[in-house]
């Protein structure tokens, strides 16, 4: 089981460094003029929208749909792990940018709160379906 939630995460990590290389390559090639680097703030804000309405609907599926006898068909599937770590990354980078003071509250706080919550459930969730399941604990 853990065999297969490390080979998840991993591909998880490799997903999401190359979603962070896209959106360098879309600054990078983007012409210079008045909305330089909007493209890349459209990108991030869509990625943040679409990954944070998939982390709520995989946390509802894992509520309603996969009951007592699947409940671990879910927590170590591929997406679910997925959308745990790319929610996360999601975070970090909003906060970066709170912090550097490159974007100023308003409407994105309110929209970007989904993320952090969505992967911090996501990730607690698999944490303790892994230390349930393990015998030695």
């Amino acid at each position: 089981m853990k065999e297969t939630l490390f080979k998840n995460l991993t591909f998880s990590l490799i997903i999401t460094n190359i979603w962070t290389i896209c959106a360098f390559f879309i600054y990078f090639f983007e012409s210079p003029g008045w909305f330089h680097g909007f493209g890349v703030f459209g990108f991030y804000l869509n990625s943040c929208w679409v990954s944070g309405a998939i982390g709520v609907i995989l946390i509802l599926l894992r509520f309603f749909y996969f009951k007592n006898d699947k409940k671990n068909k879910l927590s170590l599937s591929f997406l679910y792990c997925f959308f745990g770590i790319f929610n996360l990354l999601l975070f970090a980078l909003f906060l970066i940018l709170a912090l550097f003071e490159i974007t100023h509250g308003g409407f994105l706080d309110l929209f970007l709160f989904a993320n952090p919550i969505t992967a911090v459930f996501i990730l607690f969730d698999i944490y303790k379906t892994v230390k349930l399941s393990d015998p030695t604990n």
